[in-house]
């Protein structure tokens, strides 16, 4: 028995419409390709600007640390030291920034000081100076009311 298919041509509106299918497909597939590379690269910059957030906190901080380091041996040397601004720059991978260091000295209230203190330094670190999205770090020291040690 011989089997004969049988081809019939389909109508011209049948055609159109799986054309039309495979075009609404295409689209939807490419806006969701388009979304996920959108959120990807989103991502990486939040990433980007994280990991430079975290740089200048930490770069912050150790600004502050050599400020407080050099005020107490400022004023270990000198008890009359009222402080000073130090203006630092520090090579980044893509430019040179600036940090500043402001070591101010507070007078000590001898009403309320328990124990007595010839008072505070305050040391405040900013990094970069430059930025409007700068990192800042304070610390207080205390004085004490006797002379230090030479």
């Amino acid at each position: 028995m011989n089997l004969v298919l049988l081809h019939r041509a389909l109508p011209a509106s049948v055609h159109r419409q799986r054309r039309g299918t495979a075009l609404v497909v295409a689209l939807t597939c490419l806006l969701l390709i388009s979304m996920l590379v959108t959120a990807m690269l989103q991502a990486a910059l939040t990433s980007r600007r994280q990991l430079r957030t975290e740089r200048h906190a930490r770069q912050a901080m150790l600004l502050l640390q050599a400020g407080a380091e050099r005020a107490q041996q400022q004023w270990t040397l000198q008890e009359t030291y009222d402080g000073e601004t130090l203006r630092i720059e520090v090579p980044e991978p893509t430019e040179t920034q600036t940090g500043e260091v402001v070591i101010a000295r507070v007078a000590a209230d001898p009403q309320t000081a328990d124990p007595p203190t010839k008072g505070h330094l305050t040391i405040t670190a900013k990094y970069p100076l430059e930025s409007p999205h700068f990192v800042q770090r304070s610390l207080t020291i205390s004085l004490p009311q006797s002379t230090p040690s030479r």
